[in-house]
């Protein structure tokens, strides 16, 4: 998410979106694997993705609310509401706004965090659970394990990951977030949506803000 970046922050602080990964080059991993990740990180395709998160906390919360993704070629946006994020997936720069301060943080590790499976650190294992029917065409789900969290992906045959899950590696730590996609177009909202200005306002429709169950 991909995805899609900082979406725990004030819950989890050590969560980037979907938790951040980058293959260890000592652990042999399989190369459907690594062509799906890859996939993720590279899709040209031109799409918006708005999906739901269910995160519960280990104080016993349960928090539920949206965020969503634009890609166009080498061109990613993530919206959460707390973030947002532009980045050149092909050059490895992005920008990410703190909404409530209008603070900004660009760099490299913002590109890695917001183009497809993250790539910020390294991945101890990673192994494909197979074909999944999703509500939009039949995807390719993955498991992946860091040195934390262990995470799961469902992702479409354009690279677009529909779904994500992750769990703690201890027994006491069960899954705290869950991720999927409510609505999938391969349109762009109109406007800009990949320049530094657009940052600035949201792209998100209120239909996608809310609850999936009243759309």
């Amino acid at each position: 998410m991909g995805r899609w970046i900082f979406l725990c922050s004030a819950i989890i602080a050590t969560v980037l979106f979907f938790g951040c990964s980058r293959l260890n080059a000592q652990i042999p991993v399989d190369q459907y694997v690594q062509a799906l990740i890859t996939k993720t990180r590279i899709t040209k395709a031109t799409y918006s993705l708005f999906t739901w998160n269910r995160i519960t906390p280990p104080d016993g919360r349960t928090i539920e609310e949206w965020s969503a993704e634009f890609n166009s070629g080498d061109f990613h946006r993530v919206e959460t509401p707390r973030n947002r994020i532009i980045a050149n997936c092909k050059a490895m720069t992005g920008t990410m706004i703190d909404i409530d301060t209008g603070k900004l943080n660009s760099g490299k590790s913002v590109a890695n965090a917001a183009c497809g499976i993250n790539a910020n650190t390294e991945i101890i294992s990673a192994k494909k659970i197979g074909r999944i029917k999703t509500e939009f065409g039949i995807g390719d789900g993955v498991e992946i394990v860091d040195a934390d969290q262990i995470r799961t992906y469902h992702i479409s045959k354009d690279g677009i990951l529909l779904a994500a899950t992750i769990s703690g590696k201890q027994k006491d730590r069960p899954m705290f977030l869950k991720n999927w996609a409510t609505h999938v177009d391969n349109a762009l909202p109109l406007g800009n949506v990949f320049s530094k200005a657009s940052l600035y306002k949201s792209f998100v429709p209120k239909r996608w803000q809310q609850n999936p169950s009243v759309n």
